[in-house]
């Protein structure tokens, strides 16, 4: 995002989880670009590389607010695998391609998700899109 004194921010991989985390229902990565979009089309109105992190959690917070991302609410509708194009930097991370149960619970523990072999995703603790939760709070 371009900032009030002309140069670029990015957030760090550590903001997005934390973003991710903080707000499950917004599709973190779609308003980010929105939030890119509008500073460049704004640019009386850009942020202070200090006021940058205060206005990207707004933003999110407000997102949440009005029901979540539409194009995370979209995802969620369409399958209950999520579609490569659509994985966050995230899903790639947790993505277990190797079928291992103890990376499973390493990336809840870690991360607070993972991304199952046929690309479901599991959050939390809790089972998402028809994966299945055994007592203890482990995923198969």
């Amino acid at each position: 995002m371009i900032l009030k004194d002309g140069t670029h921010w990015e957030p760090t991989d550590e903001d997005i989880i934390a973003w991710q985390h903080s707000y499950p229902d917004v599709d973190v990565f779609a308003e980010l670009g929105a939030m890119d979009s509008w500073c460049d089309a704004n640019p009386s109105k850009r942020k202070t590389k200090k006021g940058i992190k205060r206005f990207v959690n707004a933003w999110l917070s407000r997102a949440r607010e009005k029901g979540g991302s539409p194009f995370a609410q979209q995802s969620s509708q369409e399958s209950s695998v999520v579609p490569m194009k659509k994985w966050t930097q995230l899903d790639d991370l947790t993505h277990d391609f190797m079928k291992s149960e103890s990376f499973r619970n390493d990336c809840l523990a870690k991360f607070g998700q993972y991304v199952t072999y046929s690309g479901e995703r599991v959050t939390n603790g809790a089972a998402l899109d028809g994966a299945e939760q055994i007592p203890g709070g482990r995923i198969l």
